[in-house]
């Protein structure tokens, strides 16, 4: 029998430089059909949204997306450390945050 249940969100740390594209590859192993993914990266001090990242499902089924930027959306992206946060949304409406770090944006 479990002694501890945790649902609190992976944590996957981002580094990146000013002006590059990103591309990360998650696998849920999970299916995710139905399912609404999204990802954001929010002002620390702050908490204020700074920049929402592109999700594509690669294989809902099997549960894999990429997580973008494109390099001119990196460029707007003033050097520092932000969180980052992924979640989904089934299909019921029920949401989870289900990945969650640091990203830091570096000067080229």
């Amino acid at each position: 029998m479990a002694t501890a249940y945790s649902q609190l969100p992976g944590a996957l740390n981002i580094a990146l430089v000013k002006g590059d594209s990103l591309a990360v590859a998650v696998d849920f192993d999970r299916s995710l059909t139905g399912y609404a993914v999204s990802a954001s990266m929010t002002s620390i001090p702050a908490g204020t949204a700074v920049q929402s990242l592109t999700v594509t499902v690669n294989d809902a089924a099997s549960g894999t997306i990429t997580i973008s930027l494109t390099a001119g959306q990196t460029a707007n992206l003033p050097v520092g450390t932000y969180a980052w946060t992924t979640s989904w949304t089934t299909s019921s409406g029920e949401k989870r945050t289900v990945l969650s770090g640091y990203a830091e944006v570096k000067a080229r």
